[in-house]
Protein backbone atom coordinates (compact mmCIF):
# COMPACT_ATOMS: atom_id res chain seq x y z
CA UNK A 1 0.00 0.00 0.00
CA UNK A 2 1.07 3.77 -0.91
CA UNK A 3 1.23 6.28 1.48
CA UNK A 4 1.51 9.77 -0.03
CA UNK A 5 2.51 12.23 2.63
CA UNK A 6 2.56 15.67 1.56
CA UNK A 7 5.21 18.15 3.44
CA UNK A 8 4.90 21.66 2.79
CA UNK A 9 6.94 24.35 3.23
CA UNK A 10 9.69 24.11 6.30
CA UNK A 11 7.55 23.04 9.28
CA UNK A 12 5.88 20.20 6.50
CA UNK A 13 9.92 19.60 5.57
CA UNK A 14 10.63 19.49 9.42
CA UNK A 15 7.77 16.91 10.00
CA UNK A 16 8.69 14.65 6.99
CA UNK A 17 12.31 14.82 8.58
CA UNK A 18 10.78 13.29 12.25
CA UNK A 19 8.74 10.31 10.62
CA UNK A 20 11.83 9.64 8.95
CA UNK A 21 14.04 8.78 12.20
CA UNK A 22 10.88 6.91 13.10
CA UNK A 23 11.11 5.05 10.55
CA UNK A 24 14.42 4.83 10.91
CA UNK A 25 14.29 3.42 14.63
CA UNK A 26 11.52 0.85 13.60
CA UNK A 27 8.74 2.54 15.37
CA UNK A 28 6.06 -0.37 16.07
CA UNK A 29 3.86 -1.27 13.14
CA UNK A 30 5.93 -0.09 10.39
CA UNK A 31 5.92 -2.88 7.79
CA UNK A 32 7.78 -3.89 4.55
CA UNK A 33 4.90 -4.09 2.83
CA UNK A 34 3.98 -0.38 2.79
CA UNK A 35 5.15 2.28 0.99
CA UNK A 36 5.76 6.14 1.64
CA UNK A 37 5.77 8.57 -0.63
CA UNK A 38 6.88 11.57 0.31
CA UNK A 39 5.96 15.11 -1.80
CA UNK A 40 7.96 18.20 -0.50
CA UNK A 41 5.87 21.37 -1.86
CA UNK A 42 7.90 24.08 -1.08
CA UNK A 43 8.41 27.83 -2.98
CA UNK A 44 12.02 28.15 -1.57
CA UNK A 45 13.75 25.35 -2.77
CA UNK A 46 16.94 26.32 -0.93
CA UNK A 47 15.33 26.01 2.34
CA UNK A 48 17.89 24.71 4.57
CA UNK A 49 15.38 22.17 6.46
CA UNK A 50 14.11 21.41 2.58
CA UNK A 51 17.98 20.87 1.95
CA UNK A 52 18.70 18.60 4.71
CA UNK A 53 15.48 16.91 4.98
CA UNK A 54 16.03 15.57 1.09
CA UNK A 55 19.47 14.79 1.92
CA UNK A 56 18.12 12.35 4.91
CA UNK A 57 15.62 10.59 2.67
CA UNK A 58 18.39 9.92 -0.22
CA UNK A 59 20.76 8.47 2.92
CA UNK A 60 17.36 6.49 4.31
CA UNK A 61 16.62 5.35 0.85
CA UNK A 62 20.04 4.15 0.02
CA UNK A 63 19.99 1.81 3.45
CA UNK A 64 16.46 0.77 2.83
CA UNK A 65 17.62 -0.35 -0.62
CA UNK A 66 20.59 -1.87 0.29
CA UNK A 67 19.38 -3.80 3.54
CA UNK A 68 16.39 -5.15 1.86
CA UNK A 69 17.83 -5.65 -1.84
CA UNK A 70 17.24 -9.09 -2.32
CA UNK A 71 13.75 -9.00 -0.61
CA UNK A 72 15.02 -10.08 3.09
CA UNK A 73 12.82 -9.51 5.97
CA UNK A 74 16.15 -9.01 7.98
CA UNK A 75 14.63 -7.47 10.83
CA UNK A 76 11.45 -6.01 9.70
CA UNK A 77 11.86 -2.86 12.13
CA UNK A 78 15.06 -0.61 11.24
CA UNK A 79 14.86 1.07 7.97
CA UNK A 80 12.00 -1.36 6.63
CA UNK A 81 9.57 1.24 5.42
CA UNK A 82 10.63 2.19 1.59
CA UNK A 83 10.40 5.53 0.33
CA UNK A 84 9.88 5.99 -2.95
CA UNK A 85 10.65 9.63 -4.62
CA UNK A 86 7.32 10.95 -6.47
CA UNK A 87 9.64 11.02 -9.84
CA UNK A 88 10.36 7.39 -9.59
CA UNK A 89 7.04 6.38 -9.87
CA UNK A 90 5.97 8.43 -12.87
CA UNK A 91 9.68 7.94 -14.61
CA UNK A 92 10.79 11.73 -14.37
Amino acid sequence: MRTFIFAIGGTGARFLRSLTMLLASGCKDTKVADEIVPVIIDYDATNGDTERTQALLETYQRINRAVYAKGDKVMESFFCTPLTKLKELFGG
